[in-house]
Parts: C-alpha cells; structure tokens; sequence
C-alpha cells in the first residue's frame, strides 16, 4: 500500500511536471508569436526573409533558455520529497492546476 502510495504520488508529480511545462511553453510561444508579429510587421520589407528566420529563431531561443532552469527544477532532480511536494502545489497554484485536470 505505502508502494502504491509513493507511485501513485511519483505519478501525480511527472503529470503536473508536464502540464505546467506545456503551459509555460504555450504561453512563452504564444507571447513570442505575438511580439514577432508585431515587431516584424513593422519593420516590412527592411528584413531579408533570412533575417526574420533568424530574429524568429533567436526569439525561440530565448524562451527555451528562459524556461531550462525551471524546467529542470520541475523534474525534481535531486530534491527531497518536502521539496518536491512544495513545487507541485507551487506549479499547481502558478498555473491553476486543479485536481480535477
């Protein structure tokens, strides 16, 4: 039962792991898109089709390395239990994940 209990909560952990890592992504993609938009539009023909390639790649990247460290804090890597727990209801609370989800 205690087994059950520990990989039913392992379980619960890698689930809002990957739900808070796909909302951060959406929401960072989602902020990025719009900024390019903007910011690329305005600018019209001044930008070769390679430079709005290159300031779309570099916006990306930005957001991937923004979000690794967190990303990796998430996973629990070499964290306690305690600690873990207390992420989890912090990734719940950041990104209103319920029980319900």
């Amino acid at each position: 039962a205690v087994e059950a209990a520990r990989a039913d909560a392992r379980e619960e952990a890698q689930y809002a792991f990957e739900a808070a890592r796909a909302l951060a992504f959406e929401e960072a993609q989602s902020v990025v898109e719009a900024e390019l938009a903007r910011t690329l539009g305005g600018l019209g023909d001044a930008l070769t089709e390679k430079d709005r390639r290159s300031v779309t790649a570099m916006a990306n990247a930005i957001v991937n390395k923004l979000l690794h460290h967190p990303t990796q804090v998430l996973r629990g890597e070499g964290t306690s239990r305690a600690e873990e727990s207390r992420l989890l209801a912090a990734v719940r609370h950041l990104f209103g994940l319920g029980d319900n989800r």
